[in-house]
C-alpha cells in the first residue's frame, strides 16, 4: 500500500500506543479508586479494564490522526452528552458502531486537543445501549441458563463464553458429559447497574487535573469522563453481586470472548484471581500468533495464568497450545457453488490490527472487485459479506449472489466446493482446518506474519492458497475450471495445509477430552 496504513506504519504506531498505556495504567487504578471506592491491585486493574484502556487509547490516536477545525466546531461543546453505560461490553459496541456517540467523542477529543485542556462545561449523561435492552438471549445461553437453574454452579470449574462454533445438541453433550465438575455459563447481562448514580462532578474533576501537553495526558484526562459505570461506580455492586452468586470460587475460569467482551468475566477475573482462581484465557482470534505483533494477544497472555492458543507457543511461560472444538458442519456433497467470504466494514479505526480499518477494508474490497471482474467462474457465486459490501461489488460481477452474515460460517462453507476469503481473519482457518478448498488474497503492504509464521504461510502461498492480489487469484481459480478437488487433494497442497493447520488452526474433534485432561493437570498443581 503506497498510503493508508501499510503494515510497517501499522506495527510501529501500535507499538508506541503500547508504552503510552502502560504509563496510563497507573492513572487508570486511580481513576478507578476514587470513582468505586475500591482499592485494587494493578493486575486486577488490567483483568476488569486492560481491554477498554487498549481500545480507547487506540480509539483517541485515530481520531488524532484525522481531526479538523470542523470536527472540533461540530457542535459546542457544553451541549455533548457523553453516553456513560452499564457495562464494559456496552462501551466498547459504542465506541465501534454507535454512530451518535462517536461523533461527540471525536467532537469533545478534537476541542480538547486544540485548546489543550478539558472544557469546564462538559455534561455527562446516563444512557441506555439501545442494543441493552434488545439484545435476546442465544440458543446457547438459554442452555447455559437451564444448567444454573437445574443444576447450580458448585463447581471447580467455571467455562464462561468459551469460542466454540457448534450446535446446541454438541453444546449440551458436553454439559452433560463434565456435569460432575464444570459449571458452563454465559457471561451477559449478569450485573444490574440501572440505580447506580454517575458522579458526574468527580469525574469532571478528575478529568481536569491536568493540562493536555501530549498524546498521554489527553487520553489521561478523558479516562475518567470515558470510563463505564460497571468499572467505575458501580464496581462495589458488581462485587457485591458476584459474591451473591456463588459463595467460594472455582479453581479455575476459562474462557475465550468474555475477557475481552463479557464485563462478568472482567468482574470475576478481578475479584476470584485475588482469592486463587486460575484465570485461563483461550486464543479467539484468526491473528494471534501469526500477526508480527498483535496488542490484544499480548495483553491476554499477560492478564491470564495460561493463555491458551491454536497450536502455536513462544518463550512466554503463561502460552500454551490447546485445541479447540471443530466447528460443527455438515459436509455431505458440497453444493455446486463458490463462496466469497468477506470482512466487515470498518467505518472507523477501531484498534490498529491489520483489517481493522478503514483504509484496509477499503483496499480489501477494491481487491474483490479485481478478483469478480477478471473471473470465470465455472461455479455459481455466492458472496457472504455484509448488504453494503454487496451493493459495492455486485457491479463486478452480474451473475453475483448474496449470502447475509448470519448462522453458521463454517456450515455455509461446507456446502461450497471452493471457499475465497478477502482476508486473514478466523474464517481462513476453520476452512484450513476443516480440509474445505480454500484460496486467500489481501492486498499487498496490509500484512506482515511474524517471523516463526513465515515458512507454514510460504508453503500455502507456494502451493496457491494465499495470492497478493485479487487479479492474480482469479487467474489461479480460473485456472481449476470449477473442480479443486485435484488440486486440493494434492499432496503438495495436504501437506502445507496440515503443517500450517497443526500450529495455528488446531481445531479438532476431540477437543472435549483434551480439555479436561488439561484442566485436571492444573487442579493437581
Amino acid at each position: 500500500m503506497s498510503d493508508g496504513w501499510p503494515a510497517d506504519r501499522l506495527f510501529v504506531s501500535a507499538a508506541r500506543l503500547s508504552e503510552a498505556i502502560t504509563q496510563l495504567e497507573p492513572r487508570l487504578c486511580h481513576v478507578i479508586t476514587e470513582l468505586s471506592g475500591l482499592s485494587l491491585t494493578p493486575r486486577q486493574v488490567l483483568r476488569l479494564s486492560g481491554h477498554w484502556l487498549l481500545h480507547l487509547a487506540h480509539h483517541v490516536g485515530g481520531v488524532i490522526g484525522s481531526t479538523t477545525e470542523e470536527q472540533a466546531e461540530r457542535e459546542p461543546v457544553a451541549k455533548v452528552a457523553l453516553r456513560i453505560t452499564t457495562d464494559r461490553a456496552e462501551g466498547t459496541s459504542l465506541i465501534k458502531i454507535d454512530k451518535q456517540y462517536r461523533l461527540a467523542v471525536e467532537s469533545l477529543i478534537a476541542h480538547a486537543w486544540r485548546i489543550r485542556q478539558m472544557p469546564d462545561n462538559l455534561v455527562l449523561q446516563k444512557m441506555q445501549s439501545p442494543g441493552q435492552t434488545q439484545r435476546r438471549q442465544s440458543a446457547v445461553q438459554s442452555l447455559y441458563g437451564l444448567q444454573r437453574r437445574f443444576t447450580g454452579s458448585r463447581r471447580q470449574i467455571w467455562i464462561v463464553d468459551p469460542y466454540l462454533k457448534l450446535s446446541r445438541k454438541e453444546i449440551l453433550t458436553a454439559m452433560l458429559k463434565t456435569r460432575q465438575s464444570v459449571f458452563w455459563a454465559s457471561g451477559s447481562g449478569q450485573f444490574r447497574l440501572e440505580q447506580v448514580p454517575i458522579n458526574a462532578e468527580t469525574r469532571i474533576l478528575l478529568a481536569s487535573e491536568q493540562p493536555i501537553t501530549d498524546f498521554t495526558s489527553l487520553v489521561s484526562s478523558l479516562i475518567p469522563l470515558l470510563i463505564p459505570l460497571g468499572y467505575a461506580e458501580g464496581l462495589s455492586v458488581c462485587r457485591e453481586q458476584l459474591e451473591s452468586m456463588i459463595s467460594r470460587p472455582p479453581q479455575i475460569l476459562y474462557t475465550a470472548t468474555g475477557i475481552q467482551m463479557s464485563h462478568f468475566v472482567q468482574v470475576a477475573a478481578c475479584f476470584w484471581g485475588e482469592r486463587g482462581t486460575r484465570l485461563c484465557v483461550h486464543q479467539h482470534g484468526g491473528h494471534s500468533g501469526l500477526d508480527y505483533a498483535h496488542v490484544l494477544e499480548d495483553l491476554e497472555a499477560d492478564v491470564s495464568d495460561t493463555f491458551f492458543t491454536l497450536g502455536w507457543s513462544d518463550s512466554r511461560a503463561s502460552v500454551q497450545p490447546l485445541p479447540t472444538a471443530m466447528p460443527g458442519h455438515r459436509r455431505r456433497r458440497p453444493r455446486h457453488r463458490l463462496l466469497m467470504m468477506s470482512l466487515e466494514s470498518a467505518p472507523y479505526l477501531y484498534r490498529l490490527q491489520p483489517f481493522c480499518l478503514p483504509e484496509h477494508y477499503a483496499a480489501c474490497i477494491a481487491e474483490s472487485s479485481d478478483f469478480l471482474a477478471d473471473l470465470v467462474s465455472h461455479l455459481p457465486i455466492v458472496l457472504r459479506s455484509e448488504k453494503s459490501t454487496f451493493e459495492r461489488l455486485k457491479s463486478s460481477c452480474s451473475s453475483l449472489g448474496w449470502e447475509p452474515m448470519k448462522g453458521s460460517g463454517p456450515k455455509s462453507a461446507a456446502n461450497a466446493k471452493l471457499v475465497v476469503h478477502n482476508y486473514f481473519g478466523t474464517s481462513w482457518l476453520e476452512t484450513l482446518a476443516m480440509n474445505i478448498p480454500t484460496v486467500c488474497f489481501i492486498p499487498t503492504g496490509i500484512h506482515r506474519f511474524r517471523e516463526a509464521a513465515r515458512p507454514f504461510v510460504e508453503a500455502l502461498a507456494k502451493v496457491g492458497v494465499i495470492h497478493h492480489s485479487g487479479a492474480e487469484a482469479a487467474k489461479f481459480v480460473n485456472g481449476l475450471n470449477g473442480d479443486p478437488r485435484a488440486w486440493w487433494q494434492s499432496a503438495g497442497v495436504q501437506e502445507a495445509r496440515e503443517a500450517f493447520v497443526a500450529r495455528y488452526a488446531n481445531f479438532s474433534d476431540n477437543w472435549l477430552p483434551a480439555w479436561i485432561e488439561e484442566f485436571e493437570r492444573l487442579l493437581a498443581k
